[in-house]
């Protein structure tokens, strides 16, 4: 084994679930126990049971810069459906353990934080990847994080934003959402707008027309009338599919 580096182990992770540590997202195989090669500097790592439609759970943590590279240790925690700590990372014999471990899962089990990328320069070549991570969290603090987070693990999860996304959520109509204070609000203003261009432009914003019907003359003959201008659109003013006869261009 070479010699180690900044390492968090995220141990019993599901396979095929969706995980992402900062700009880096993939889906886990059964030999994946975690990530080396850390820079120092704060982390994100998140996970999700499916790759859509399903809970994002996941946390901050921070790489400083030591003589002992730093371990971090998380475990996947079934009932939550996310990584959780281990409660040992105080626990000098306990972390040792875990060393000993990261030193058996090094080669096989461990992912580079960097990926090897074709350079720039000689596609012959292979590099590691810019972390341009670094940049972008150069501003981040511990005060910050707890801050943001309401709590020391500085964890973070997307059901806290679910009834913020109810119109993403299937089977809710958008009637429901405007019933409940600013959503009503935003529809006044609509309707209000849609006055306005009838009375002074002679807009219909509404999304029924009907394209062909009986009209009656002034001599009271009734005659059939089409509007062959929103031929190609159908009665909610959606692209109404075209059938095409090859055979007979």
């Amino acid at each position: 084994m070479p010699s180690p580096t900044p390492t968090i182990l995220l141990l019993s992770l599901p396979p095929s679930i969706l995980c992402s540590i900062n700009l880096l997202s993939f889906t886990t195989a059964p030999s994946f126990h975690g990530i080396k090669n850390l820079s120092p500097g704060y982390h994100f790592i998140f996970t999700s049971e499916t790759t859509s439609h399903s809970i994002r759970d996941g946390f901050w943590f921070y790489i400083p810069t030591t003589t002992e590279p730093a371990l971090r240790v998380r475990k996947w925690d079934g009932e939550r459906g996310g990584l959780v700590g281990v409660g040992g990372e105080e626990d000098g014999e306990e972390m040792e353990r875990y060393r000993a471990y990261v030193g058996e899962v090094w080669e096989r089990g461990l992912m580079p934080y960097r990926q090897i990328v074709p350079s720039q320069d000689n596609a012959a070549e292979v590099v590691e990847e810019v972390d341009h991570w670094a940049q972008l969290t150069r501003h981040i603090t511990a005060r910050v994080l707890t801050h943001l987070t309401k709590n020391k693990e500085w964890r973070i999860t997307s059901a806290s934003s679910a009834l913020v996304d109810r119109d993403e959520i299937p089977g809710l109509q958008v009637e429901e959402v405007f019933e409940e204070g600013e959503g009503e609000d935003v529809k006044e203003e609509m309707e209000a707008l849609e006055g306005f261009l009838r009375r002074e432009y002679g807009w219909e914003l509404g999304d029924e027309f009907v394209r062909r019907g009986m009209l009656q003359l002034d001599d009271g003959e009734m005659v059939e009338m089409e509007m062959e201008e929103m031929e190609g659109e159908d009665e909610r003013g959606e692209y109404a599919p075209v059938v095409v006869d090859l055979d007979n261009p």
